[in-house]
């Protein structure tokens, strides 16, 4: 299928049978990563107050901070993952990241453990990058407790699932003021409800589900589908293949 997320697919017949799925993740870290950075770069660098001023013809200079220094944990370290940890460290940011599984850790992560790590992950973190999949085991992963352990003034990015965020906690921490910001290009419902206060939320920085878009995507699929063809037809095993019992 060509996308990377597989959850709409997981009713408990199709996990149950012997149909292979396959999926096209590694397609879309480069432009996620990229949607990323404008995400969280838009909000340390302020530019909504910045373009609100241009619209209204106003010279104020704003506070703004930058990256250089601060900790970045990487929720999830797939392929857009470790994309977005390639592109931190010319941000020269610490990165740190916790992953579901026990993988292999690549030369720009300085530390990596599974989810028990967590708590200390979220501690340290001064930007949250959420990139893990939308399985059970991650539905409303950070809650009220979670949010609570993130320093002062920390920023949170959500590229991959909205569903792995409770929206009502998020909200709650937005108003205590403890969070910075949130650049969310995925909500918890989609299309994001018109009365949801995260449309109108001054720290809330809200794109409608396109950091996977980009020029290249049709190509790179295509490609994919027809390696994959070629593997079928040959009786080789298949690129992508999905867990279905994990859900990625």
């Amino acid at each position: 299928q060509p996308h990377a997320g597989v959850e709409g697919f997981m009713c408990p017949a199709f996990k149950a049978s012997d149909v292979v799925l396959t999926n096209c993740r590694g397609l879309y870290g480069p432009q996620i990563a990229e949607h990323a950075f404008v995400l969280l770069l838009s909000l340390t660098r302020r530019i909504p107050t910045q373009l609100e001023f241009m619209g209204r013809k106003h010279w104020e200079r704003v506070p703004c901070v930058e990256l250089a220094g601060m900790t970045m944990g990487i929720l999830g370290l797939g392929g857009i993952g470790r994309a977005i940890a390639a592109r931190a460290k010319t941000f020269e940011c610490n990165i740190i990241a916790v992953d579901l599984e026990l993988v292999e850790k690549p030369d720009t992560v300085d530390l990596l453990d599974k989810l028990y790590w967590l708590p200390e992950f979220l501690a340290r973190s001064n930007v949250v990058m959420v990139c893990c999949p939308s399985t059970p085991e991650t539905h409303k992963l950070l809650s009220h407790e979670q949010f609570n352990r993130l320093p002062e003034d920390s920023c949170l990015v959500n590229v991959s699932h909205g569903k792995a965020i409770d929206e009502d906690a998020l909200i709650a921490v937005l108003h205590s003021g403890k969070l910075a910001g949130a650049g969310l290009d995925v909500t918890y419902t989609e299309p994001c409800p018109t009365d949801s206060p995260l449309w109108t939320e001054p720290n809330v920085i809200l794109t409608s589900h396109s950091a996977g878009a980009s020029q290249h995507l049709r190509a790179r699929v295509m490609r994919l589908f027809i390696d994959n063809l070629h593997r079928y037809v040959k009786g080789e095993s298949l690129a992508n293949v999905v867990d279905k019992q994990k859900g990625y």
